[in-house]
């Protein structure tokens, strides 16, 4: 099994795999994004697949408009736009079930589309190694 991000922080942007190399997750921790698109997650998967659940977060958001992007290799699989009515609201956002192939770089990104505006947000992966 690989060695990818073992023994980091559980908040962290790499990829964490169990002990037993049957589970692995990342957690991006808070991070701050404006309208040019931003990193939450990026990781290189080990020599298996992932069966794995993405789910992200943001609460400060006041009514712009947000982008959302999933890459696995640098080509975009989801893109996602969520367009708020206002300052408070409340919008569902994505979580994704995807098979992550091994060897293969996965990015999560987040933009502000409507302004320069900073927010806060936050990835989560976790996953089932496929063996």
């Amino acid at each position: 099994m690989t060695g990818t991000g073992r023994g980091l922080a559980v908040t962290s942007p790499k990829l964490i795999y169990s002990e037993d190399g049957k589970v692995a997750y990342a957690y991006s921790g808070q991070i701050t994004y404006g309208n040019a698109e931003t990193t939450i997650l990026e990781f290189q998967t080990g020599p298996y697949p992932i069966r794995a659940n993405v789910q992200v977060n943001t609460l400060d958001y006041d009514g712009d408009d947000l982008g959302i992007r999933l890459y696995l290799n640098d080509i975009a699989i989801s893109l996602q736009r969520f367009i708020t009515v206002g300052a408070g609201s409340f919008t569902d956002f994505p979580r994704w079930e995807v098979i992550i192939p091994p060897l293969t770089t996965f990015k999560l990104t987040f933009a502000n589309l409507t302004d320069a505006g900073e927010h806060t947000a936050s990835g989560i992966l976790t996953g089932k190694v496929i063996q």
